[in-house]
């Protein structure tokens, strides 16, 4: 491409003309110029699409917090169970209620509710941590109840969240079988 025809196209996207001799650096100003117009507006979308999953996982975090201070862990850890238990039945109600949707406007949405918000409040590490516990206090079978029980409720709880959802996502306006 010449130096005309990259005058001409810096002059159609209206940014000002730089010749090739320039010292200010015109190879970045030509490709930084159509990424003015545009990326300001990106960053912005990710910018608020990151604080969407900030903010979410604070109150999920919270949320499980004031949970697990109002229920304190004596014995086997029950708050914690159900608190994972209630994050994949919401998480698959979510999903659910989601899955197929065309609209931009959902991603916000899913990271809000899903990444944040149930990333936050849901709490595997903790589970494990508490079952090797108490393996280690000597309680094998309720540690192994714990787990399993943990498991299959969390499970049982995603797929009923997912039932539920996409009963609830196909009687919304954006039908998911119009996205085919």
């Amino acid at each position: 491409m010449t130096e005309t025809e990259l005058n001409t196209e810096a002059r159609a996207m209206r940014q000002p003309s730089v010749a090739w001799t320039d010292v200010s650096g015109p190879p970045l100003a030509r490709v930084t110029a159509p990424l003015r117009r545009v990326g300001y507006r990106m960053l912005g979308h990710r910018a608020g699409l990151l604080g969407a999953v900030f903010i979410g996982g604070a109150l999920g975090t919270a949320t499980r917090e004031a949970v697990g201070l109002a229920f304190p862990t004596v014995g086997i850890p029950w708050a914690t169970g159900a608190i994972n238990v209630v994050g994949a039945l919401i998480l698959g109600l979510l999903a659910g209620a989601l899955t197929g949707r065309v609209r931009r406007r959902h991603q916000g949405l899913r990271l809000l509710l899903g990444t944040g918000l149930c990333g936050g409040f849901t709490t595997y590490s903790t589970f494990a941590a508490q079952t090797a516990t108490l393996l280690r206090d000597g309680s094998a079978g309720s540690a192994f109840g714990y787990a399993l029980g943990t498991l299959v409720f969390g499970a049982a709880a995603a797929w009923l969240g997912l039932a539920a959802g996409g009963a609830l996502g196909r009687r919304g306006p954006y039908d998911c079988r119009e996205a085919r």
